[in-house]
């Protein structure tokens, strides 16, 4: 993921306003540009960054950089590039959290806050990736290791029928429709699309819904799951079960076993994956 360009955000709510600009204005408006999906994990690298550099959070980074000026400030991204590569995150976490303060420091400069933008480059991303997801033995450990109805649910609408993250948060209760499920995708694709669970995910889905009628599937406190949420659950059972996942890694699984059944053309592969493109 990378953040949105600066030039793209919205400046007419910053140019009709009466009142000084603030660092707190620029972020609000920087925050309002980036797409739903998006808006948590750039709004969490920016408070990363707050608390690596022992400020009061986000708005309070702008400012903090505006006063530290150019040379400061890109030293200070250079060390903190540093500190991640020191932790072992992967290019692609650095560069998005890199990618998210050159952004806002970005619409901080077109509105006259900072006169100057952030130079530190990103990192080298290796061009390959595995994207085969954990292998059959280890998902058996993973789907032992679940003990609630929520996460068995979860883990296997990812790791069996492929879902993303985020459209496991948008699912309610009333896309379920005897054994199909009607998922909304991301970006563009906003019809939903009927995917057929399966006896296992459907089982597991049903235990999780119970007797509830309407709302969403999956809910905290009587709110409906975010990405955090889809994370911590995840986490928690990687934990468990001794093997190293991520939710995309699910659907990666989901992906490989469809693709390695026999007869299986990339056609329907990508009908499965629910992808634009092959």
């Amino acid at each position: 993921d990378t953040a949105p360009d600066a030039a793209q955000a919205p400046d007419a709510p910053l140019a009709r306003r009466s009142e000084p600009l603030t660092a707190s204005s620029v972020l609000t408006a920087y925050l309002d540009a980036v797409a739903p999906s998006s808006r948590e994990a750039y709004g969490r690298d920016l408070a990363r960054l707050a608390t690596w550099c022992r400020v009061a959070g986000p708005a309070a980074l702008v400012q903090h950089l505006a006063d530290l000026g150019q040379a400061e400030s890109n030293r200070l991204l250079l060390s903190y590039r540093a500190s991640g590569q020191a932790e072992s995150l992967s290019p692609a976490t650095i560069n998005r959290r890199l990618a998210a303060v050159r952004s806002v420091v970005k619409l901080a400069r077109m509105h006259g806050l900072i006169g100057w933008t952030i130079e530190v480059p990103s990192l080298k991303a290796k061009k390959y990736r595995d994207t085969r997801g954990p292998t059959e033995p280890e998902y058996a450990r993973i789907l032992a290791a679940c003990v609630t109805p929520e996460e068995e649910a979860a883990v296997r609408l990812m790791g069996d029928r492929g879902l993303r993250a985020g459209e496991v948060v948008r699912l309610d209760v009333g896309d379920l429709v005897g054994a199909i499920l009607s998922v909304r995708g991301k970006g563009a694709q906003q019809e939903p699309v009927p995917v057929d669970l399966g006896e296992a995910t459907l089982a597991a889905l049903l235990r999780q819904v119970g007797d509830r009628e309407s709302g969403p599937i999956f809910r905290r406190g009587g709110a409906r799951w975010t990405h955090s949420d889809v994370r911590r659950v995840v986490e928690a059972v990687a934990a468990r079960s001794g093997v190293s996942v991520h939710p995309h890694g699910l659907r990666h699984r989901a992906i490989t076993a469809a693709a390695g059944l026999p007869g299986v053309t990339v056609y329907a592969v990508r009908e499965f994956a629910r992808h634009s493109s092959i």
